[in-house]
């Protein structure tokens, strides 16, 4: 939420972030509510970069030459700084 404006929302789509099988098993031996374990955990979110829409696709592939990279949101306008949408799919 650091990087928004005032104004904007940054909307993540729960759904679309691969999560690693640690993560499942942390959430179900600790009985961890999806909340809770992007609040502590950000399920393997390790970096996020908000990036243009016309300059999104260039800048997924580069990054792809060295890591895993994939969209999991985007920003518009809004009140709230961020909101998820959908749920992770714990594998």
């Amino acid at each position: 939420c650091r990087v928004i404006p005032e104004g904007l929302c940054a909307e993540i789509d729960l759904s679309k972030i691969k999560t690693l099988p640690v993560f499942s098993f942390i959430r179900e031996m600790g009985n961890i509510d999806e909340e809770e374990m992007l609040s502590t955990f950000n399920c393997g979110v390790g970096l996020n970069i908000v990036v243009s829409e016309e300059n999104k696709e260039s800048i997924i592939q580069t990054i792809r030459e060295y890591y895993n990279c994939y969209e999991i949101g985007i920003v518009k306008r809004g009140k709230k700084k961020v909101t998820f949408i959908n749920h992770i799919e714990w594998k």
